[in-house]
């Protein structure tokens, strides 16, 4: 998909913290971490982070 003509400047993802295969899959596509959102997801012990990865669209 040509994501510039369609005016993208920047993909987003979100991603468990604990996804460690997706975070190095994202990686080798040019993601890179932009932001956490801490405790944001719930799980069995209490709460997990979310990594938010971003992949700039040259324009």
């Amino acid at each position: 998909m040509n994501w510039e003509k369609r005016g993208v400047a920047t993909l987003w993802l979100e991603v468990r913290a604990s996804n460690a295969a997706a975070i190095a899959l994202y990686e080798s596509l040019g993601f890179n971490e932009a932001t956490i959102r801490r405790n944001y997801y719930p799980t069995t012990d209490g709460r997990e982070d979310a990594i938010i990865m971003a992949l700039p669209i040259s324009m």
